[in-house]
Parts: structure tokens; sequence; C-alpha cells
């Protein structure tokens, strides 16, 4: 549609002192958040909502021994709930779980 533009979705990461980390905004996640934004308010919404809040949290989390599994496996989680979106032009076929 040539009145569709890309939503971009800024995550700001905190350590456990609350300072500022830098994070760069996964493309996968951004565009997951885009089409969430774009779904009518439903309790399912706001579960995966959770996860990428989850996802935000606990990838922030430097100090967490268990961060790269946790992180690797909710993405695995984020790459299949996003394939509902495979139609949608702003998709990667690479998400593809």
């Amino acid at each position: 549609m040539a009145d569709q533009h890309q939503v971009t979705r800024t995550v700001t990461y905190f350590d456990g002192e609350g300072h500022e980390l830098p994070g760069p905004v996964d493309p996968l996640v951004g565009f997951f958040w885009a089409r969430l934004d774009e779904e009518p308010d439903s309790a399912d919404v706001r579960a995966k909502r959770a996860i990428l809040d989850d996802y935000a949290r606990y990838c922030a989390d430097t100090t967490n021994p268990a961060r790269e599994a946790i992180c690797g496996v909710t993405r695995t989680v984020i790459r299949h709930l996003a394939t509902v979106y495979t139609g949608h032009p702003d998709y990667d076929p690479a998400w593809r779980p």
C-alpha cells in the first residue's frame, strides 16, 4: 500500500543500578512491536507485548550468567510468533524459525 510506513520502536536498556546502557534495536523485535501496535488491544496482544518487554529486560541484564540462553530462547519464541506476519512487506524471510 502506498500509505504504509515503517514504524520503529526504540528500547532503552538499563543495568541493575539504573544506568542507561546502549542497546541496538533488534529489527525482528522492532518489526513485531510495530505489528502489535497496529492490532486492537486484547489479552493476546498484551501477552505478546509482555514477552517483548521480558526480552528487553532480561537481555539487558549483563550481570545474569544465563542471559545468553534466556535471550536465545526468547528470540526463538518471537521468531515463531512473528510468522503470522510473513505476508507483510517488511517481514524478512531470514527471521523464519
